[in-house]
């Protein structure tokens, strides 16, 4: 009994039907294997784990009361749109391992072929094919694989089938073919290999370029995160010396009713209140403009700041943050962690394997074919005599390609260069962030220091002279000066507290660190 008859595919509508059915069971496989622990997946990607994606939940309600800064880093690197471009760029590089893998498996294909030929020459045989026939040449233009129904249909026609010599024959036939066709790669000059070696160094530089994306996005937080703070720190500062000058005022006008001061002294305070007017909403525009960055950072809708979101107001300062830092431990700390060093290090290995691929082009590539399929004219019954089967191994070495792959070569090579360039370049930038962060910390730990003093001493100078002012042994400017030193104090103080968190922000990221 012949094989078709032993399966029942009598026609090709039924072959293509069991082909489609029998599809859902591998379709239900891989999806299985798509769900399973990376574990139980390995023969899909050798080695490599696959990303994690994005958490595929309901997007953050908006923050309300007190935001910490914590929460803002959270939000941020949950919702800020470069860390949804870092991470699908890394599924990318990932899918691409795929790829170069799927090099190593064989290539399955089934090809169906129905033609009906209407008026064909009187002479048909090998050498006078009928019109359309299937390509004779056993290699396509596009492929490296042998077209093995191209050969068995020639090999069916009769060599010297002959006919009339006068006009055509118009008795018409059809001709079928539907072959299953398997092509394995054994040696292509471990091009490969390089090739999934290199896609997997770029995997690798992805990973490490979406932990560089927040990076920077924490640091960018932060910086706004201090913005908003300094700019309500300030105000703080402004409203204060309204309030006093306010006060003043009214003191003044009292003592002018009473004969003791002058006009003028009123004048002078009207002024002082203006320019604390002017101040506060100075004040609040620096507050402002740190609310709309972190709004974009934290992607909160249309980048509006919500109604009565705060940030943290100003703790004090713990012993660890006036610790002098060393520079050989932070240094070692950010060649160890940076995500960009380590990114701009698996380039150069990506690179490197893109020259062995470039070099396994000039080797010759191996192919082993097979093939088995149903071939008939003129009716759609299949049966035993129609069974076609093949098998072949190639042998392919191009000697010639006009200097294509030496180019390629030599491009593979200049990249390389490049590549190392670009890691000498990353790690002396690396190592000057870090020391200029160090140089900033330690001023700023200064100017804490200083500026806390100075501001004692204001204060205490401008409570003597306002008490000799009320009593009439100062004079106004003295007190104005007073008010003027303690304001001036006040703000440096906030500033250089602010300074001192971001100069800890800052050489945490330029080592590499999000801890903050």
């Amino acid at each position: 009994m012949s094989f078709a008859r032993r399966v029942g595919y009598r026609h090709p509508a039924h072959l293509l039907v069991a082909l489609v059915c029998a599809c859902d069971a591998p379709s239900e496989r891989v999806e299985t294997w798509l769900l399973a622990p990376a574990a139980d997946r390995a023969p899909a990607v050798w080695g490599m784990e696959p990303p994690i994606a994005l958490e595929r939940e309901a997007p953050l309600p908006p923050p309300s009361g007190e935001l910490t800064l914590d929460e803002a880093q959270r939000r941020a690197l949950r919702a800020n749109p470069d860390i949804h471009a870092a991470v699908a760029r890394l599924e990318s590089a990932f899918a691409r391992i795929g790829e170069s893998q799927a090099a190593y498996y064989p290539n399955l294909s089934l090809t169906g072929n129905w033609s009906r030929t209407f008026l064909s020459p009187s002479l048909v045989g090998r050498i006078t094919p009928p019109i359309n026939p299937l390509p004779f040449l056993p290699f396509s233009p596009t492929q490296d694989t042998l077209n093995f129904a191209s050969i068995l249909s020639a090999l069916s026609r009769p060599l010297l089938q002959t006919g009339g010599l006068g006009g055509g024959d118009s008795n018409g036939f059809s001709q079928n073919s539907f072959t299953f066709t398997a092509t394995w790669t054994l040696f292509d000059g471990f091009v490969r290999r390089a090739r999934l070696l290199a896609t997997r160094a770029n995997y690798s530089a992805s990973k490490y370029e979406r932990a560089n994306v927040e990076r920077l996005i924490s640091s960018a937080v932060n910086a706004a995160y201090h913005q908003t703070q300094l700019g309500r720190e300030q105000l703080r500062v402004a409203m204060a010396d309204e309030a006093f000058s306010r006060e003043q005022l009214s003191e003044t006008e009292k003592m002018v009713r009473a004969g003791t001061a002058a006009r003028d002294d009123v004048l002078n305070f009207q002024v002082r209140v203006l320019a604390a007017q002017a101040q506060v909403t100075a004040s609040t525009g620096v507050r402002d403009m740190g609310r709309v960055l972190l709004a974009e950072l934290l992607a909160l809708p249309d980048v509006h700041w919500p109604e009565g979101l705060e940030v943290a107001a100003l703790t004090e300062e713990q012993p660890e943050d006036l610790v002098e830092p060393e520079v050989g431990a932070w240094t070692e700390r950010a060649i160890e962690n940076r995500a960009d060093l380590k990114a701009a290090d698996y380039r150069l290995k990506s690179a490197s394997e893109n020259i062995r691929l470039a070099r396994g082009q000039f080797s010759p590539t191996l192919n082993l074919s097979g093939s088995y399929g149903f071939e008939k004219r003129s009716t759609f019954e299949l049966s035993e005599d129609d069974q076609t089967a093949a098998g072949g191994l190639e042998m392919r070495w191009q000697i010639f390609t006009g200097g294509f792959r030496t180019s390629q070569l030599r491009r593979a090579e200049a990249e390389r260069r490049e590549a190392a360039a670009q890691l000498e370049r990353t790690r002396n930038a690396v190592l000057s962030e870090v020391q200029r962060a160090i140089i900033g910390l330690k001023d700023a730990q200064q100017q804490v220091a200083l500026q806390r003093l100075t501001l004692e001493a204001a204060t205490e100078n401008r409570r003597i002279v306002q008490a000799q002012y009320v009593a009439g042994r100062a004079t106004l400017v003295r007190l104005n000066e007073a008010q003027r030193d303690y304001v001036q104090a006040d703000a440096n103080l906030a500033t250089a507290r602010i300074r001192l968190r971001q100069a800890w922000s800052d050489l945490n990221t330029s080592a590499g660190s999000n801890d903050q």
